[in-house]
């Protein structure tokens, strides 16, 4: 797995309706310049609801002086340089000019590792190769989507070995993605069929491992949306099944999950999904929050686009 060492120091916000820099920097009492800098912002006049913005919270400034160094200054301030490189992107090799003005946070927290995550839909080998090596650097998984779950517990076969072998010859971990999407759907009546069926439910739990295994790829992610929310309990069950079996074949078991703020019971997209059982049942998740926008649908605010 690749680490990305963060210094998680800055607060996430959420721009809404009649929000302005200045607004927001009264809020959190930061000078909105300093916000549109460290957003890169150069039209902060047009900001756009559910737009994303970092906000820096009690950032300090120093002034380069000769024989600085990012080292003795992230000491001298007690943070890390990459804090400091995070609120300041400077290019290598981070050559400094006296005079120069660097924004330094008032703490440095270290969370750990973070494992990242890309999606792509395969087309062409002259398409897809070039965006895997563009993004490998940056990732720790490539969902590969995807394999079409059929009433039989069958998969519809996609034109994958490119990206993978993409994948694998840049150090990203190719992931499997299985779906019970037809006829431009996810239709809950396939799901129900294998999760109530044990005989298609072992078929289907080899046949993805026959898959994972010829292709090369090193996870799975389940990623069965508009499930019956009745079928709640099924659907946990079913994933216990089939981590301890993929588990048990090397591979790592994932699922996406419709993102909600509380534990819905109901509702086609999010009833089924449970969130705590997720958690203990299986490898890691990924909240599905790029559904504010789909690559079958209009550009929005955040997208998948072509």
């Amino acid at each position: 797995m690749k680490k990305i060492r963060s210094g998680c120091f800055l607060d996430i916000y959420v721009v809404k309706p009649g929000d302005s820099l200045w607004s927001i920097g009264q809020a959190y009492g930061v000078d909105p310049a300093e916000i549109a800098l460290v957003n890169e912002w150069r039209t902060p006049d047009r900001l756009v609801v559910g737009q994303t913005l970092v906000i820096p919270t009690r950032v300090r400034r120093h002034t380069v002086r000769p024989g600085d160094s990012l080292w003795s200054i992230a000491n001298r301030y007690g943070v890390s340089v990459d804090a400091l490189l995070t609120l300041n992107p400077l290019p290598p090799p981070y050559v400094l000019t006296p005079g120069q003005v660097l924004l330094i946070p008032s703490v440095s927290k270290k969370y750990g590792t973070i494992g990242t995550n890309g999606y792509i839909e395969p087309r062409a080998p002259n398409r897809d190769v070039p965006i895997v090596r563009q993004t490998a650097p940056h990732l720790t998984y490539l969902s590969v989507f995807s394999y079409h779950v059929r009433s039989d517990a069958s998969l519809e076969p996609i034109n994958d070995t490119s990206v993978i072998q993409a994948a694998l010859q840049n150090n990203v971990a190719p992931m499997m993605v299985i779906t019970n999407f037809a006829e431009g759907n996810f239709r809950a009546e396939i799901t129900s069929a294998i999760f109530t069926n044990r005989t298609l439910e072992n078929r289907l739990f080899n046949n993805v491992l026959r898959v994972a295994k010829e292709k090369g790829y090193r996870a799975i992610n389940v990623n069965f949306e508009r499930i019956y929310p009745e079928q709640r309990n099924l659907y946990n069950a079913f994933l216990e099944r089939l981590t301890a079996f993929m588990h048990n074949n090397g591979l790592l078991v994932s699922t996406a999950l419709a993102p909600k703020s509380s534990d819905l019971k109901t509702g086609e997209w999010h009833g089924a999904h449970d969130y705590a059982a997720h958690g203990r049942i299986v490898d890691f998740v990924i909240i599905m929050t790029y559904e504010w926008g789909w690559s079958g649908g209009p550009l929005r605010r955040i997208s998948i686009h072509k």
